[in-house]
């Protein structure tokens, strides 16, 4: 008697829980990148494989629409695989970003022999906006204004490696 295995109508496979090819193969690179890096936190814009950090951040917004009880391709079976691989479902906000950042921003640093990343920086646009975004929070902290994620110990950092607050034009 024959198993049938896989729908040629759908061009997905009903192995392994009933996963899409697609995924199949996103959800193995993101395990070989896990093996690489030690973490399944994929940039969204990855260089090295633009599709695998595109389908990290598309498995987050699947995971979202699920826990609203809205459609999503996410199941029970790519859940538990995904949660099993050390997956996170929310991007690390406050302190832990700002040091992944800074971080970037050094190696930018050690390859340019300056802090100076252009906002539209095309090799990494997060940290162009990010630079950007560290200026802007200077101006509101020197101003006062209490509403702003700079504090001392960033700006003591950022200018101890010679970030300049304002750029000339």
């Amino acid at each position: 008697r024959a198993v049938r295995a896989s729908s040629s109508m759908s061009g997905t496979s009903t192995t392994s829980g009933g996963e899409g090819t697609s995924w199949e193969k996103r959800f193995n690179e993101l395990l070989e990148f896990k093996a690489r890096q030690g973490h399944c936190d994929v940039p969204q814009n990855y260089p090295e494989n633009a599709s695998l950090g595109i389908w990290v951040n598309k498995q987050r917004m699947e995971h979202k629409n699920r826990s609203e009880g809205k459609n999503s391709s996410l199941n029970d079976v790519r859940l538990r695989r995904l949660q099993d691989a050390g997956f996170k479902w929310a991007k690390r906000k406050g302190q832990a970003s700002w040091d992944t950042k800074f971080n970037e921003l050094l190696a930018y640093r050690a390859e340019h022999g300056n802090c100076h990343v252009p906002t539209k920086y095309r090799e990494n646009t997060a940290l162009g906006r990010w630079v950007s975004t560290q200026r802007a929070e200077y101006k509101k902290y020197s101003e006062g204004d209490a509403k702003t994620s700079m504090n001392d110990e960033k700006v003591r950092r950022l200018e101890s490696i010679g970030f300049a607050w304002f750029m000339a034009l």
